[in-house]
């Protein structure tokens, strides 16, 4: 399904997400179990993906994920886990202006 899929910041979040991944996995506070898996990044209609779907998801779904998994640590953490740093770095985007209450 993935190389039918014609959405460059689509395959940019995927592999972004898998080095998200290594990150979680080698987290002594989560590991395997918690790695984000493909169930976010497979709709059942593959024509509804474009660049506002992949921010929509990585803005409502995969953001505050990280911010549950990365709320109690330390002020380097909770950096990675502020929405605008967050978005432009998964997404490319040089900011979000409708995130409010951002910590970046």
């Amino acid at each position: 399904m993935i190389d039918k899929v014609d959405c460059k910041l689509y395959h940019t979040i995927i592999a972004r997400i898998k080095e998200l991944n290594n990150a979680i996995h080698k987290d002594s506070t989560l590991g395997k179990g918690f790695e984000i898996g493909h169930s976010y990044f497979a709709p059942e209609d593959i024509s509804v993906i474009d660049n506002e779907w992949v921010r929509n998801v990585v803005e409502y779904e995969i953001i505050p994920l990280i911010e549950e998994y990365w709320f109690d640590k330390c002020a380097n953490r909770l950096r990675l886990c502020g929405k605008r740093y967050l978005i432009k770095k998964l997404c490319n985007r040089e900011h979000r202006s409708t995130i409010k209450g951002s910590s970046n």
